[in-house]
This record gives C-alpha cells, sequence and structure tokens, in this order.
C-alpha cells in the first residue's frame, strides 16, 4: 500500500493502540508476536481441548492419549 498509494497510506493508518486492540479480538495476544517462531509454532500447534467435556464415573471409563508427531 505505502509503495502504490502512498499519498492515501497516512489517511488509513491507525494509531498502535486501536491496532493492538483489533488483533485482542481476533484473539492474537500481543506479548506472543515477540515470541521466537518456533515458541509460536508451538503454541499454534498444540493440542485443542475438548468441545464438550466428559466426566468418568468409572475407573479406565476414558482413556486420554498424548500422541505427538515429531
Amino acid at each position: 500500500m505505502r509503495r502504490e498509494r502512498p499519498w492515501e497510506y497516512d489517511d488509513l493508518m491507525i494509531c498502535q493502540a486501536t491496532f493492538y486492540r483489533l488483533l485482542d479480538r481476533l484473539g492474537i495476544k500481543v506479548e506472543s508476536l515477540r515470541w521466537p517462531t518456533q515458541r509460536r509454532m508451538d503454541a499454534a500447534n498444540g493440542a485443542v481441548p475438548p468441545y464438550t467435556p466428559m466426566n468418568a464415573l468409572r475407573l479406565g471409563e476414558q482413556v486420554q492419549i498424548d500422541f505427538s508427531a515429531r
């Protein structure tokens, strides 16, 4: 944008605080942007919690397996 339409670039710029609030609404934490790339990738590829909680009433009724494809 800056290269192709420099006369409009300044009008479209928002302040840094507004930009961070927009990122927060998307679920992107600003502090995570300062992490090393590998740490960001690990966080993004981490395990996702189940959508519904499961309660086991008896021993061995629920088994969880952690699988890591590395």
